[in-house]
């Protein structure tokens, strides 16, 4: 479930700009019944085992209680002995009725450890342990199996210092799986790479990734700030802290040496790989060389996409400082203006001359143009409010009549429990006279219906608590993923925290609310039951249990003294490690490649190991607490033998009532050592519930906190100026009121204002990071094979013919602009603003070409356009209906077929084949299943099936968007997709951001962002 979970968050942006993500809904709610019934199968079981192990030890006690009553009838047995076998008897059993309430607990813990166990099973690759000399690569022949036959297939080439290799292919051709054989990531078919004289097969594969630094075409990062992810490329340790034979270190988890000799590599001191790196001073000077002025200490996270790939280069230079000799870069210049692309080839260009070498997979090489400084991302802030964050989740959400209902069963069961030893205490002493043993017999029946009553109502009750828990987590999770669509891209987390909240939070509310509700009620019913039970026999008594009941509560007050915080700090640590461990798995391949993955794995076991001193202060305060209960407990159980005794010796009670008073008190004993583990859990149940509640959840979506749920802007605004509705799309009417309410009347469909909110599917949001550029989705190319394409053009064409039928009757006017911006001041919540006082109109049916540098803005205007941003101040005047092309696929783990029908569930098999091959992908499978995030596809194959797909939604849409959509294509493909778009997009209105100066060429306008303005060009630039 968690990683379909996560699926469906790494698509939201996509779901929302599609209208698909509130339909997702009913798959959120499915999905949590389907995994509720799946583990109440499961926990009927483990709850089946704890009930025999229940039964037996209740039924033991009742038979012993019996038998004693039998052997005092008969005289054979004295009567002091008989209460003494009577209180140790619950002791003896209470092993066993911890093991069954424990059972159930430990599976998920032995499921666990079977997985690992077989993944640890798998056999492991041979490794090279040779020293691979530096200073030359020759790959021959390369050929590596994939899905669709080789790719590369024969690749050959060499590289030396001083040389730049430009491997040259179409999308798909192997560029990127050949520079991830050079890594040892992925084995080759045929053909041989040497390194020097030594086959990389044959190579230690840790010293030989020490001498390579490596620019993925899709960077992963994992140190929070641009400086500490720079810091992987040079980790400072000693050469001796290379992994060596039988330490337990794998080839991906050495160091790179910082001073000395570098083992492995030569044979000695190399003067090109000896490092020569100045920590921050050479940090800020390859940032400054890449255009990164003053955002050493920003986080990674909150860059724009062109930003963050600049980044991963200047982690590479600073590992050839650092120390090796041969740079990887994989398209470095994919998503970068000409400008920053030129920064990049010098800066590359200057690392060869000071002697490495380079090897670059690329489809074209950018040319200089004039550089054009931008200015730094000051640090962001949290758009939650702190006095907000304070404010947990209301109970009327988590408490419902099931979950009360179960904690009335687990009343009831302990009451049985306490009614039995009481019963038993009874029969015990009234056995002592030696009745007949007729006079026995309602005893007996009462304490064996006492011992089946305890184990069937604590049955009952872990089955019913249970499936309320599961219910509740049902809801939370349908109530957080309609929040996460509401809030809108703006203020919606970044996916790893939406999915930490759709799993770990809301499962963090499901396995605390038994521990943390029922417990009080529980405790609360059987105390009054009993001291209820011990005022009616002697009021004396009576007061003294209530007293003890009293000094109980105490003990969790005790225990959470003693642990100081201990369970809170474990499950905020725990929630830590699920984070770091996402994290270490996503960027693997960096880590690996860096050689740092075992610097990441120590903070890990650092971290773990902080978890193991607070689980031993927790299970000290626990005990502490469960010993003073025990105090108490034995205390009131002497004092009411006392007074009993004294009552019978002055006739005031009958003797065989005087058990009965010392026995209740040990069996509350029980009862008691419920709450310290409720009130130590309670931080950690409140911690979750604020969590949640910063998201926004509410029970129907209408009564949104003003603070959290200024919907798509995510901020109040003072006085904002006056919007008003334009043609076509849609705007708001009326005002934000000073406590952040949204107030107002929305007209026709579609979004927008200063500010102000949109209600409808049409606002919905997706899931984009605030404060930080929109980076979604990829490209794709195509032309038609006549065949097949002549039937979906039809189809698509009469879609088309309807929605404009549509349109015309939403009251678009003839000549209205299907897009306007009016002084419009756009930004993301927490941030400054990225462009100020747009004018804009957009023609039905013009093509606009948006430029400007990497990080200028154009993404935040493309977020603005498909409602995921309110303006701040002015007007944007869009259409609701639109087809979106991102800059990153957001492909989900499932089949073409249906990543295609996101934007059109209705497209027919013919639709599905037309515009994949408009995309250039006429051999692609619509059943092809693809991995994670499009895994299994080259990422120009990813980025073609995401413009497929948009292709897909324009006939109907009023507005086509696409972001960058030839950016990972050679050139080839790239201009047939020009031609192919220009083509299928003639009379649709479509803005598109590009860096590419020829697909300026066709253009009806170019806009060009620059110093935080949308400017028009008079004319489109034209190139030779």
């Amino acid at each position: 479930m968690s990683g379909l979970l996560l699926e469906l968050v790494r698509a939201l942006p996509v779901l929302t700009a599609f209208r698909r993500a509130g339909a997702q809904a009913e798959t959120v709610r499915k999905l949590s019944e389907r995994h509720r019934r799946t583990t109440l199968k499961t926990l009927r079981v483990a709850f089946s085992s704890a009930f025999v192990l229940e039964l037996a030890a209740t039924l033991s006690v009742a038979l012993i209680a019996v038998v004693i009553g039998v052997r005092l009838v008969s005289g054979s047995l004295p009567l002091a002995i008989g209460l003494g076998v009577l209180i140790l008897a619950p002791e003896c059993y209470q092993p066993i009725r911890a093991v069954g309430a424990a059972f159930h607990a430990s599976e998920d813990g032995v499921e666990a450890v079977r997985r690992v166990r077989g993944v640890l099973a798998e056999p492991v690759p041979a490794e090279g342990t040779r020293s691979a000399p530096c200073g030359s690569l020759v790959v021959t022949d390369l050929k590596v199996a994939r899905r669709q036959g080789f790719a590369p297939d024969g690749e050959s080439f060499s590289v030396r210092r001083g040389q730049t290799v430009w491997l040259r292919a179409p999308s798909g051709g192997g560029k990127s799986t050949t520079l991830a054989t050079l890594l040892g990531f992925v084995p080759s078919y045929g053909g041989s790479v040497l390194v020097g004289d030594v086959p990389l097969a044959e190579a230690d594969l840790a010293r030989w990734r020490a001498a390579v630094a490596w620019v993925p075409q899709n960077p992963v990062f994992s140190g929070g700030t641009v400086r500490a992810e720079l810091a992987v490329a040079d980790p400072g340790v000693s050469p001796d802290e290379l992994a060596a034979p039988g330490d337990g270190a794998s080839a991906g988890e050495a160091f790179i040496p910082r001073s000395g000799a570098s083992p492995g590599l030569g044979g000695g001191v190399d003067e090109a790989l000896s490092p020569r790196i100045d920590t921050d001073a050479d940090t800020d000077e390859v940032l400054g060389e890449l255009g990164l002025h003053g955002l050493a200490d920003h986080p990674v996270d909150e860059l724009s996409l062109g930003q963050r790939q600049r980044v991963a280069v200047a982690r590479a230079l600073l590992r050839v400082r650092s120390g090796a000799w041969l740079l990887l870069l994989d398209e470095p210049t994919a998503h970068l203006d000409q400008v920053n692309a030129r920064r990049v080839l010098d800066a590359v260009d200057r690392a060869v001359a000071n002697g490495a070498a380079a090897v670059i997979a690329a489809h074209e090489r950018s040319t200089a143009v004039a550089v054009v400084d931008e200015k730094p991302l000051p640090a962001g802030k949290s758009p939650v409010d702190e006095s907000v964050r304070q404010r947990p989740l209301p109970w009327r959400l988590l408490v419902d009549r099931r979950l009360l209902g179960g904690a009335a069963l687990g009343a009831l069961a302990l009451l049985a429990g306490v009614a039995l030893t009481a019963t038993s205490g009874w029969l015990i002493a009234k056995a002592s006279l030696q009745p007949p043993i007729l006079t026995l017999t309602v005893a007996v029946v009462g304490v064996r219906a006492f011992g089946l009553g305890r184990a069937g109502l604590r049955y009952a009750e872990r089955l019913m608590t249970h499936d309320a828990a599961f219910r509740t987590a049902g809801r939370l999770r349908v109530l957080l993923w309609n929040a996460l669509v509401r809030r809108g891209p703006a203020r919606t987390l970044d996916a790893g925290e939406s999915q930490r909240r759709l799993v770990n939070d809301i499962d963090t509310v499901r396995d605390l609310l038994p521990r943390v509700v029922s417990p009080p009620i529980v405790v609360g019913l059987v105390a009054i039951g009993a001291v209820a039970i011990q005022t009616v026999v002697l009021p004396s008594a009576g007061l003294v249990l209530a007293l003890a009941v009293l000094a109980g509560l105490a003990a969790p007050a005790v225990a959470l003294r003693l642990e100081r915080r201990a369970t809170s700090a474990l499950a905020t640590g725990r929630r830590d490690v699920g984070a770091q461990v996402l994290g270490l798995f996503s960027s693997a391949a960096e880590l690996l490649a860096y050689g740092a993955a075992r610097v990441r794995r120590r903070a890990l076991a650092d971290t773990d190991t902080q978890l193991e001193a607070a689980a031993r202060r927790q299970a000290f305060g626990a005990g502490a607490g469960d010993a003073l209960i025990t105090l108490v407990s034995g205390v009131a159980a002497v004092v009411c033998a006392m007074l009993a005794a004294r009552a019978v010796a002055a006739g005031e009670l009958a003797g065989v009532m005087a058990p009965l008073l010392a026995l209740v008190p040990l069996a509350l004993a029980e009862v008691l050592t419920l709450l310290p583990q409720a009130a130590a859990h309670g931080d950690t149940l409140r911690t979750a519930r604020v969590r949640l509640a910063e998201v926004g959840i509410t029970r129907d979506g209408s009564d949104f906190d003003p603070h959290v749920d200024n919907l798509m802007g995510g901020r109040a605004v003072d006085n904002p100026p006056p919007t008003r509705a334009g043609n076509g799309g849609s705007a708001v009417n009326g005002a934000v009121s000073a406590d952040g309410t949204v107030s107002g009347e929305a007209v026709s469909s579609g979004r927008v204002s200063s500010g102000e909110a949109v209600s409808g599917e049409a606002a919905s949001g997706g899931a984009v990071s605030s404060s930080r550029e929109l980076a979604s989705g990829r490209v794709v190319s195509g032309e038609v094979s006549s065949g097949r394409a002549a039937v979906s053009r039809q189809a698509m064409s009469s879609r088309r013919a309807d929605a404009a039928d549509r349109e015309g009757s939403a009251g678009r006017g003839p000549g209205a602009p299907a897009v306007r911006v009016r002084g419009a001041e756009l930004g993301w919540p927490g941030g400054p603003a990225v462009v100020k006082g747009v004018d804009l109109e957009v023609p039905v049916g013009g093509y606009v070409v948006v430029v400007g540098a990497s990080g200028a803005g154009k993404s935040t205007l493309l977020a603005a356009l498909l409602g995921f941003l309110a303006p701040r101040a002015g007007v944007v005047d869009a259409p609701a209906k639109v087809a979106w092309a991102p800059q990153e696929p957001m492909l989900v783990s499932t089949t073409v077929a249906e990543n295609l029908r996101l934007a059109d569930p209705r497209a027919s098999a013919d639709e599905l084949r037309h515009v994949l091959d408009l995309a250039q992908l006429p051999d692609l499978d619509p059943s092809t299943v693809l991995g994670s995030a499009g895994a299994g596809l080259s990422d120009g194959q990813a980025q073609r099936v995401a413009l497929a797909r948009a292709l897909l939604a324009a006939p109907s849409a009023d507005l086509v968007l696409l972001d960058e959509p030839t950016s990972h294509l050679d050139e080839p493909t790239a201009r047939a997709l020009r031609t192919a778009l220009r083509s299928e997009l003639a009379g649709h209105t479509v803005l598109h951001v590009t860096h590419s100066v020829d697909e300026e060429v066709d253009a009806d306008a170019v806009l060009e962002v620059r110093d935080g303005r949308v400017l028009r060009r008079a004319a489109p630039l034209v190139t030779g």
